[in-house]
């Protein structure tokens, strides 16, 4: 009778083991770590970044169709700013634009990597730009990737 117990106390500990082994699995695919689970909320990141943390240009909003990217920058600074290159996945546009203090302008960027409908973007950004009576040659590099479904 005494051996049966520690069989089933064996068996409980290893059923408990494996509840919680699956929990932690997916609390880390919540967060992140495997990304093919984790498109949701890498997505969320980047849209998070890119709209509210970036500085000085921030991305308001982005789409991704075939070999275009077409995005929506805002100037977050009070000075008027040049954008004088945007780059996407070592893509991009050298067309100088002048942004005022808190100006928002569209940009279309041509020449990417083709994407069909549904898949997966992620790509990181680079921004060139002068200020204002500033340094020019200035460069923003996102410390997110913009993360998006191509339409």
């Amino acid at each position: 009778m005494l051996g049966n117990k520690k069989g089933q106390g064996a068996t409980e500990y290893l059923v408990l083991l494996a509840v919680v082994l699956i929990v932690a699995l997916v609390a880390i695919s919540l967060l992140g770590f495997f990304p093919g689970i984790a498109g949701g909320t890498q997505m969320t990141q980047s849209r998070s970044y890119w709209s509210g943390t970036a500085y000085p240009f921030t991305i308001v909003d982005w789409q991704f169709t075939s070999t275009t990217a077409n995005l929506t920058i805002r100037n977050m600074d009070s000075r008027s700013i040049t954008l004088t290159a945007l780059t996407l996945n070592s893509t991009g546009t050298a067309n100088t634009t002048l942004f005022r203090g808190g100006e928002t302008k569209n940009i279309g960027i041509t020449g990417l990597p083709a994407c069909a409908a549904g898949d997966g973007v992620d790509t990181p950004v680079l921004i060139t730009y002068t200020p204002s009576g500033g340094i020019t040659g200035q460069k923003q590099a996102g410390d997110k990737n913009i993360v998006a479904k191509c339409q």
